[in-house]
C-alpha cells in the first residue's frame, strides 16, 4: 500500500508539472526507503512532505539531464544566416575576452577543423538559502556563489551549438569579525550533481537545493540571451 502511495504521488506530480529526468531520480530515491526498516508511516509522511514541497514551489524544475554524460547539459542552438564559420568563431572569442577575462587563460581548446571552442569561466550567483536553527525555526539568508562551468561551442557555417557542462560551485563563508570574534573563512566546493536527488538531503535543505538549481538555470539562460544578442549585432557594430 505504501509503495503504491509513493509511486502514485510522484506520477501525479509528473503529470501536473513540467519535469526533467531528474525527477525520476527523486522517485527512485524515495522508493529505496521501501527496502529498508524505516517505519512505513515515516515513509508516507516523507512522500507527503515532498508532494507539498513541490506544490509550494510550482513543481519540479525542468532540468536538461544528459543520460550519456550522467549530468546536466544546457544546450542552445542558433542560426546566423549572415555569419560564416570564421565570423562566428571570431565573435565568440571577442565575447569571451570581454566577459571572461584574458582569452589565453579561459580558452582551453581551439580547433578550426572540427569547429570546436571550449571556454571555462564562472559567473556570480546569489541564492536564497534556508537552515533550521537550534529551536527548529526556519531561517533565510543570502548565499553568494561562484558558478564555474565549461562552455563547448560547436561551429558550422551559419550555425552554432552551445553546451554548458561541468557546473560546479564555490561558496565562501566567514572571514569576518562578529562581536570581536573572528569567524574563519571557509571555502566549500561542490558540483551541481550533488544537489539532486533533492530528497537525499535533510528536509531543511530541500529549499536551498531547489533554489540553487532554479537560479543556475535562470542565470545560464540569461547569459545565453546576452551572448546571442552580442553575436547578432555584428552587422551593425561597425556602422559608425
Amino acid at each position: 500500500m505504501v509503495r503504491f502511495i509513493i509511486l502514485f504521488l510522484c506520477s501525479t506530480l509528473t503529470s501536473n508539472f513540467l519535469v526533467g529526468q531528474t525527477l525520476d531520480k527523486e522517485t527512485e530515491f524515495l522508493n529505496t526507503f521501501l527496502q529498508t526498516d524505516m517505519d512505513k508511516t515515516e515513509i508516507l509522511k516523507l512522500s507527503n512532505d515532498w508532494r507539498a514541497f513541490l506544490t509550494k514551489n510550482g513543481g519540479y524544475p525542468e532540468l536538461p539531464y544528459n543520460e550519456d554524460l550522467n549530468s546536466l547539459d544546457y544546450e542552445f542552438i542558433y542560426s546566423y544566416p549572415n555569419l560564416n564559420k570564421t565570423e562566428i568563431t571570431s565573435r565568440i572569442k571577442e565575447y569571451a575576452a570581454i566577459n571572461y577575462g584574458k582569452l589565453d587563460e579561459v580558452l582551453h581548446f581551439d580547433d578550426v577543423n572540427s569547429g570546436k571552442l571550449i571556454i571555462k569561466g564562472w559567473f556570480p550567483m546569489t541564492v536564497l538559502a534556508e537552515y533550521e536553527n537550534f529551536f527548529g525555526n526556519t531561517k533565510e539568508f543570502i548565499s553568494s556563489l561562484k558558478c564555474y562551468h565549461t562552455i563547448i561551442f560547436t561551429i558550422k557555417e551559419n550555425k552554432l551549438k552551445v553546451n554548458y557542462q561541468n557546473i560546479d560551485y564555490e561558496a565562501i563563508t566567514g572571514g569576518y569579525f562578529n562581536s570581536n570574534v573572528y569567524i574563519p573563512q571557509v571555502i566549500n566546493n561542490y558540483s551541481i550533481e550533488s544537489l539532486y536527488p533533492i530528497t537525499e538531503a535533510k528536509k531543511d535543505s530541500w529549499q536551498t537545493r531547489l533554489n540553487t538549481l532554479v537560479e543556475t538555470s535562470e542565470r545560464v539562460n540569461e547569459y545565453q540571451l546576452l551572448f546571442n544578442k552580442f553575436l547578432e549585432k555584428t552587422s551593425t557594430d561597425k556602422d559608425f
